[in-house]
């Protein structure tokens, strides 16, 4: 399903380069701004903490918790009717934004030749964010001297080596 035709913002017009007459798309620099713009505010709609997903998770949770109190009741029916209803719809909403992102984004990166990173991200980063990041050796000790258990994800190992001012 095609949810943005953003192709149609071009103007086709000949031009004066280097001498010589061409033809030249001039609208492609004003292309590119609105797509970025579009991609940056979709990745914030979609995964800020108020963004789709978390609301898809919420939506769900409220749907757990009405079977949890349903009783069979009138009340408690109608609680889970509209508990589910609502995660439907959030579920719905958050597959068109995905939609609509990765539609722009093939698009983005079939003109352009390029990946675009969205405002706020690290570009070319290699450490995935649905993973939990490796702790520190220093940080996790810290963590156990104080009683603490490490769960955020597994003890990295850098020999001795906090940061690189420690390598110089």
């Amino acid at each position: 399903m095609k949810l943005i035709n953003i192709e149609n913002l071009s103007l086709n017009e000949e031009v004066l380069r280097n001498g010589e007459w061409v033809t030249q798309d001039v609208l492609s620099f004003q292309r590119k701004i609105i797509m970025e713009a579009l991609l940056d505010k979709l990745d914030w709609l979609i995964n800020s903490p108020k963004g789709t997903e978390a609301y898809v998770a919420q939506t769900r949770e409220r749907v757990m918790q009405a079977q949890r109190r349903f009783t069979g009741d009138e009340i408690s029916t109608m609680f889970l009717k509209g508990a589910i209803a609502e995660a439907k719809s959030a579920s719905l909403k958050q597959e068109i934004l995905t939609d609509m992102y990765d539609e722009i984004n093939c698009a983005y990166d079939a003109e352009f030749k390029e990946v675009y990173t969205p405002y706020g991200r690290v570009k070319r980063s290699n450490v995935r964010a649905d993973q939990p990041s490796e702790v520190p050796a220093d940080i996790a000790a810290d963590l156990a001297a104080m009683g603490l258990q490490v769960d955020i994800g597994t003890i990295a190992n850098t020999n001795g080596v906090d940061d690189t001012r420690d390598i110089a």
